[in-house]
């Protein structure tokens, strides 16, 4: 019965798989094991016990006289005391030993009940566990979808970011882009970048204008931002703008050996009104 117990004991902490509850089942698990061998300790003693005190009375009745005259004497009585004090020692700690048997016996059942409690709070601990993990389970299900949407969504605004500043660059390029050409006026006429136009009777007062119809190619292609002195080979005096350009926004100076130079003084009045430059002499 006892070794039943111990089993049922052992089953039980083996399958406690709580983690609130392991360090209590594995001292329990300790303190039964140390209940069990006391429990056996005190069985054999109380064996023991019961065959030496068997042992002791059959003892006693053998050597006790059979003359009852000779249990009157001296040395019979003596013999009597004797044998009783010892029985009556050996009795007292055969009863001690029987309520120490019994305090263990009591403390194991105790002990198991304990157990049996913790067991089914464990269930309920583990039950609570699975719960946990398939709400768990379900959450991560959810935020790798969300993580799906999100990365797709960062992807695409990616790609209209990309699009948007290469649409910027080009807008840049092309608000800061010009064309510059500057050349004899028979020349440019030649190449049809100008044509003489407007003028009394068609030819009294003719001015030379930009040919709508001009190939780009022929002329500079520059950055308004980072373009902004131009070497004429004319001086000053010679040089006629064909394209409009406000006054205050350049300065013309001669620099020798019958050359100018055109400063571009503020860029964006300069090319306010037109993109090209184009200058006759």
């Amino acid at each position: 019965m006892k070794t039943l117990h111990i089993l049922c004991v052992l089953f039980i902490l083996t399958s406690l798989s709580g983690c609130k509850y392991k360090n209590e089942a594995l001292e329990l698990q300790k303190q039964n094991e140390d209940l069990a061998i006391q429990l056996t300790k005190s069985d054999s003693l109380s064996n023991a016990y019961r065959s030496t005190l068997r042992e002791i009375e059959a003892a006693f009745d053998s050597i006790m006289p059979v003359d009852a005259s000779l249990d009157a004497t001296s040395e019979g009585r003596k013999l009597t005391t004797r044998l009783t004090n010892k029985l009556n020692e050996i009795n007292e700690l055969f009863i001690e030993k029987e309520k120490n048997y019994n305090a263990l016996n009591s403390r194991l059942i105790n002990s198991n009940k304990m157990i049996a409690d913790m067991s089914v709070k464990t269930e309920e601990l583990n039950r609570k566990i699975s719960e946990k993990d398939s709400v768990n389970g379900s959450l991560n299900k959810e935020i790798a979808g969300l993580e799906k949407q999100i990365a797709d969504q960062l992807s695409q605004m990616d790609s209209v970011i990309q699009e948007k500043r290469k649409l910027n660059e080009a807008f840049e390029k092309k608000t800061n882009t010009a064309f510059f050409i500057a050349d004899s006026e028979r020349e440019l006429r030649d190449k049809d970048i100008i044509e003489k136009t407007g003028g009394f009777l068609g030819f009294l007062g003719r001015v030379n204008t930009l040919n709508p119809k001009l190939d780009k190619s022929q002329l500079e292609m520059i950055d308004i931002r980072e373009k902004t002195t131009f070497t004429l080979n004319a001086e000053s005096k010679q040089i006629e703008f064909v394209t409009k350009h406000h006054s205050a926004s350049y300065e013309l100076t001669d620099s020798g050996t019958g050359k100018s130079l055109l400063t571009v003084k503020d860029p964006a009045e300069f090319w306010m009104y037109s993109k090209y430059l184009v200058i006759t002499y």
